[in-house]
């Protein structure tokens, strides 16, 4: 979990370290939409089956997760998703993109996710990015074959679910299937 009071203190330091050495430091208040990602992060609870990963601590908006059904026709799965702030959040939406090739009706293999609350109609600013990572969570664990992003996943699906699910488990060994390039699972995302 994100320590933003650590950060801030480490932050002071160096500031203080920096007028020390006589550099000025350039000081920029936080965007609205950074104040709002902050608030959001730190009030995070992400149940064990999600991991939030800052490659750019001093970047709060810079984040993924890591999603890792632990039941389910995904399960033992990693799958990468990347949460991208649109500067007028929290008004508008994020925009979420899954970075791991998955056979799945509301994943595209493009990366574009299928969740109602990510649409301009459905969003409020009331929502927060843990609303986002349930939904997500709840795509994996009750997939929608009826409202798919992913229409052949669909469609599969819908013609017999064991045989996806064999499908599902057969991409997870990593290899080409229907013309796309799935990596093997569990993938070790640092």
């Amino acid at each position: 979990m994100l320590n933003l009071r650590a950060k801030k203190e480490q932050q002071a330091a160096k500031a203080a370290a920096a007028k020390a050495a006589g550099v000025a430091p350039l000081h920029r208040a936080p965007s609205i939409r950074t104040a709002m990602v902050v608030r959001d992060l730190d009030s995070l609870d992400l149940p064990r089956t999600v991991r939030l990963v800052h490659p750019n601590p001093a970047v709060p908006r810079d984040f993924y997760i890591i999603v890792s059904p632990d039941e389910g026709i995904w399960k033992d799965g990693r799958f990468k998703f990347v949460f991208n702030f649109p500067d007028d959040y929290p008004n508008k939406p994020p925009v979420l993109r899954c970075e791991t090739m998955v056979l799945h009706p509301n994943l595209h293999p493009d990366g574009r996710c299928c969740l109602n609350i990510l649409h301009d109609t459905e969003w409020s600013p009331a929502l927060s990015i843990q609303a986002v990572i349930f939904g997500l969570l709840f795509l994996f664990y009750e997939p929608n074959a009826s409202d798919p992003l992913n229409i052949p996943a669909a469609e599969e699906m819908k013609a017999g679910l064991e045989a996806f699910k064999q499908k599902v488990r057969r991409t997870f060994q990593g290899g080409v299937f229907d013309g796309l390039t799935y990596e093997r699972q569990p993938i070790n995302y640092s």
